[in-house]
């Protein structure tokens, strides 16, 4: 397995360190993708004037479990990445030039890959739609909690803490445990 972890995920992550941590535990024995471009978005949204500044620029400084960004300059083509980012916004004006850039260069690189299996991380609807199309595997943060209650490897106490430290920061909603052991998450479980 393969993890893409977009801008809108590490931005949720960083309004929770436990649940951060229980993420980076989770994913940690897996490959990790860190793009270039998922990095110039954050440092675009924390130095912007948006809701997400504080935690775009908390988000910043907890990518040391990524590793190094992967620089993009060569890996994808701009006009089919451009088509992407079109569909993804489902002709809703782009808050600004970045969004949905990096999740749509992760949906191109992905249609290449023939020997890892691709997931992604994020907490758009839209692009985790989007990318079924393009071969990737889909999880938002919850549907992830929701996936390591089920397996045993996280308590539903737990995850309705995290889910509730979310939705405090505005960054999600209220779930039960049985939500969580169902994976019946409403639209964050789906696709």
């Amino acid at each position: 397995m393969l993890w893409f972890i977009d801008t809108s995920s590490l931005v949720t992550l960083a309004a929770d360190d436990a649940l951060r941590a229980a993420i980076e535990r989770e994913l940690g024995h897996q490959r990790r993708v860190l793009l270039d471009v998922v990095v110039d978005e954050l440092e675009f949204l924390a130095a912007g004037n948006g809701d997400a500044r504080g935690l775009a620029a908390a988000a910043l400084e907890q990518l040391a479990w990524l590793g190094e960004p992967v620089d993009t300059a060569d890996l994808t083509d701009s006009q089919q990445v451009l088509a992407i980012q079109e569909v993804v916004r489902g002709g809703r004006p782009l808050k600004h030039e970045r969004e949905h850039w990096a999740e749509s260069m992760i949906m191109n690189m992905s249609e290449r890959l023939t020997l890892v299996r691709p997931q992604i991380l994020t907490e758009d609807h839209g692009v985790r739609v989007e990318s079924l199309n393009h071969g990737l595997t889909p999880f938002s943060v919850h549907k992830l909690l929701s996936t390591m209650v089920r397996s045993g490897r996280l308590d539903a106490g737990d995850a309705v803490a995290y889910a509730d430290s979310l939705k405090a920061s505005g960054r999600g909603q209220s779930y039960t445990a049985q939500d969580f052991m169902t994976g019946r998450l409403r639209r964050v479980g789906h696709p």
